[in-house]
């Protein structure tokens, strides 16, 4: 069962474009350089976390490696928010295996690994939902500043998870002065979804609506944001559920 998972694992990274094998299968990562935000959208779990423990999955030192984390901030999760996610990866750096070291705090670039199992097989539920590899930007937190300080403001991790908290940012200097709705184009919907992608209320993985790449169109992708935000917060609002208008109580509250 090791050998076929294993052999799982590879196939998803050679499929995935991410492992080139070479005349000494040593792993070779593609030769160019990745901006946050591709990193951010090739990856299906982006999260921060402290190892707790490594364990391999059979005595072959050389067998996958299960590396268990305890997350306290997420920007992307495959499901639900957990606090405690786990992470497959190759036992050798020369299949693109990462060395997670127990008691460091990485930033994880990772994979879905149920996704690359074969049709019909039964997931279990205990079992790793992420794969990470080498040639992803997966680093201990300590040497990447610059790169989580480029992805925004995450989702803290609070119990046990499933529910996202979202992050606060400071109040914008330049206040909300109108309402908003579907359909509209207003520069104050451009500072509306760079306010929401900031907090963790992504209009959009990737193109317009993204990180970085925000509109000043109200659309639906929008709306979706806006109604999980005001959800969210909808004892502050008064509210029992976000409606998606952007009207004086939401604008207070953004204004404060």
């Amino acid at each position: 069962m090791t050998k076929l998972i294993s052999g799982f694992f590879a196939l998803s990274l050679i499929l995935g474009g991410l492992y080139v094998p070479t005349s000494a299968h040593a792993c070779s990562c593609i030769a160019r350089a990745y901006t946050p935000q591709e990193r951010l959208d090739e990856s299906q779990g982006v999260f921060i976390g402290k190892v707790t423990s490594v364990v391999n999955e059979s005595s072959d030192e050389y067998s996958d490696k299960i590396a268990t984390f305890e997350v306290s901030t997420y920007w992307k999760s495959v499901g639900e928010i957990r606090k405690t996610e786990k992470v497959r990866t190759s036992g050798s750096s020369a299949s693109c295996g990462l060395n997670f070291e127990v008691g460091e705090t990485y930033i994880v670039f990772a994979s879905a690994y149920l996704s690359s199992m074969p049709q019909g097989t039964e997931p279990d539920p205990n079992a790793p939902r992420y794969v990470g590899m080498l040639c992803s930007a997966t680093a201990p937190v300590s040497q990447s500043g610059s790169l989580i300080a480029s992805l925004g403001a995450g989702t803290t991790v609070t119990g046990n998870g499933g529910t996202p908290t979202p992050t606060p940012t400071p109040p914008v200097n330049d206040p909300f002065l109108k309402n908003l709705s579907l359909g509209m184009s207003d520069a104050d919907v451009l500072k509306l979804q760079k306010y929401l992608n900031a907090n963790g209320y992504v209009i959009s993985a990737t193109g317009a609506g993204s990180v970085g790449n925000e509109t000043s169109y109200f659309g639906a992708r929008t709306k979706a944001a806006l109604i999980k935000f005001q959800t969210s917060r909808a004892a502050e609002l008064g509210i029992a559920i976000g409606t998606g208008f952007f009207g004086p109580l939401t604008r207070a509250l953004l204004n404060k």
